[in-house]
């Protein structure tokens, strides 16, 4: 099963308003055999590592997944759980920064200079 980081579109009806409001987080996205959106995170995904280069390389993936992919609504994986019968369809919880890219991938992809090291390293 694939996965990426994609921009997903929730809808809220907060108790007492008027209108439906939408806001966006990065979630996981899991995918069939066949590249069919399957499952998603239930809550929007935090970048980490377990170094500043690890969590930068999430981050860089996070944004890189973001930009490649159209935005799909929360809507979509609640369908597609009542259909299966299912309250909510979700992903498997990530253990590691495994997914993430190197640091030196991501400077040569975006093509900038990579900074000084910081006077903390």
């Amino acid at each position: 099963m694939s996965w990426n980081y994609r921009i997903v579109l929730h809808k809220v009806k907060r108790p007492g308003a008027k209108e439906v409001e939408n806001f966006f987080q990065i979630h996981e996205v899991y995918y069939s055999k066949k590249g069919v959106p399957e499952m998603v995170t239930v809550e929007g995904i935090a970048a980490h590592g377990d170094s500043r280069d690890e969590l930068l390389g999430d981050l860089a993936r996070m944004f890189l997944d973001a930009i490649r992919h159209p935005v799909i609504g929360m809507a979509y994986f609640d369908r597609l759980a009542k259909k299966r019968g299912k309250k909510v369809l979700t992903g498997p919880k990530r253990k590691d920064s495994s997914g993430a890219l190197s640091i030196e991938k991501v400077w040569k992809h975006i093509k900038f200079k990579r900074p000084k090291k910081h006077q903390d390293d």
